[in-house]
């Protein structure tokens, strides 16, 4: 069967048996994986199989190690939703972590509030928390033996987060602040302004580079 590509917005809602492919964010190119090696794909539709019914989810991947820099993007099988939770790994260990940031708009305060677990290889999905969720809380797990970091977001259920620099994620409940990693690998939810802000500078030192 040819591969067809589908529209960016049916993906939201059909499901793919198996995909793994590679996000070059920086340059803003989507590659395909698979035994032949990446193969560049336009925009941001996909390379899939017709007969394919499994939704992906996101892996951020480092090339360069950890912490994360907006390196690359894997996406990889996510759980059918009809299944339940998996249970926790073995030895898995969840921090809660938070930090504030104050409103542009309303001089008001938001919080980023995460939990973050570590162990050297993936989880299928984040173990049940203790404490009560709130909309747009984050689960970070880091991959130690690879370097990647698999992060959800809360909307009711745990989802996995779209993150990219040219499509951001927006917050669930201040919609003009995305999701951005920091050099720490922590997750922050930055101002439309600031990301803006941060493009222009990466647009500039590229341009400058480029003229050396």
């Amino acid at each position: 069967m040819n591969p067809v590509i589908p529209d960016p917005t049916v993906l939201q809602r059909k499901r793919f048996d198996f995909l793994r492919y590679e996000v070059d964010i920086e340059r803003g190119t989507r590659l395909s994986v698979d035994k032949n090696g990446p193969s560049p794909l336009h925009g941001f539709n996909q390379v899939v199989d017709a007969g394919t019914v499994q939704r992906p989810r996101t892996i951020f991947q480092d090339t360069q190690g950890w912490p994360l820099n907006h390196a690359n993007i894997i996406q990889a099988q996510e759980r059918p939703d009809h299944e339940p939770p998996p249970p926790p790994p073995p030895g898995l260990i969840v921090q809660r972590r938070s930090h504030e940031w104050a409103s542009n708009k309303r001089a008001e305060k938001g919080r980023t509030v995460w939990y973050t677990s570590e162990l050297p290889t993936d989880i299928a999905y984040p173990p049940p928390i203790s404490t009560a969720l709130a909309l747009g809380d984050l689960y970070v797990h880091k991959n130690t033996s690879q370097s990647i970091a698999q992060i959800w977001l809360w909307k009711g259920e745990w989802s996995l987060a779209a993150f990219n620099t040219r499509v951001p994620h927006p917050n669930p409940i201040y919609t003009d602040r995305l999701l951005r990693l920091r050099q720490d690998g922590s997750p922050s939810w930055v101002s439309s302004a600031t990301v803006g802000k941060y493009e222009t500078q990466r647009a500039k030192k590229a341009q400058e580079g480029g003229g050396a």
